[in-house]
C-alpha cells in the first residue's frame, strides 16, 4: 500500500469516528425526547383532579384581579412621575391609595409605600435609561430629603425623640 493510500484509510476511519462521536448525542437527545413527550406518557387515571400531580387551569379570583390592578394603576403612576406629571409625594399619595395591605405605623407605611416607588422608578429608568435616568435620580434625591424630613419630625430642638 502506497503512503496516498494509507492517509486515505486512515482519514476515513477518522471520519467514521468523527462522525460516531457527534451524531450518538444526536440520537440520545431524539431517544430521550420521546419517552419525555406527552405521546409517549399514559395519562393515570387514578389521580384526583386538582390533585398536585395534575395540571389546573383557573380563573383569576376577585383577589387576584385586585391585585392586578393595584399593579397596573402603580406602574401608570411611576409613568406619570417619570414624565413629570405628578410630584413625588403625589405618587405617595398613589401607591398608599392602591395598597392592598394596611401597616403598623405611619412612619414604616410611608418608608415602605416610599421604597416601593422608588423600586418601581428603577425598573422603569432600567428599561428605557436615556429616557428615565434622570427622572429617576431626581426621585431618588426627592426620596432622600422626604426621608430625612420624615426623621427629624419626630425629634425636638435638642434632637431628643419625643417620648424619650
Amino acid at each position: 500500500m502506497t503512503e496516498i493510500g494509507l492517509f486515505l484509510r486512515r482519514f476515513e476511519l477518522f471520519l467514521t469516528l468523527r462522525t460516531l462521536f457527534f451524531s450518538v448525542p444526536a440520537l440520545i437527545v431524539l431517544i430521550g425526547g420521546y419517552f419525555v413527550s406527552p405521546e409517549g406518557r399514559t395519562l393515570d387515571e387514578t389521580l384526583e383532579p386538582g390533585s398536585s400531580s395534575m395540571l389546573s387551569n383557573e380563573w383569576p379570583s376577585n383577589k387576584d384581579e385586585d391585585l392586578v390592578r393595584c399593579v397596573a394603576i402603580k406602574h401608570e403612576t411611576i409613568l406619570d412621575l417619570l414624565e413629570g406629571r405628578l410630584t413625588f409625594e403625589e405618587a405617595i399619595d398613589r401607591f398608599r391609595l392602591n395598597s392592598t395591605t394596611n401597616p403598623a405605623g405611619a412612619n414604616e407605611a410611608d418608608a415602605r409605600f416610599i421604597q416601593q416607588v422608588i423600586s418601581f422608578a428603577r425598573v422603569h429608568a432600567a428599561r428605557d435609561p436615556r429616557r428615565h435616568q434622570t427622572a429617576c435620580s431626581e426621585i431618588e434625591s426627592a426620596a432622600r430629603t422626604l426621608i430625612r424630613s420624615t426623621e427629624n419630625a419626630g425629634r425636638d430642638d435638642s434632637g431628643v425623640p419625643f417620648g424619650s
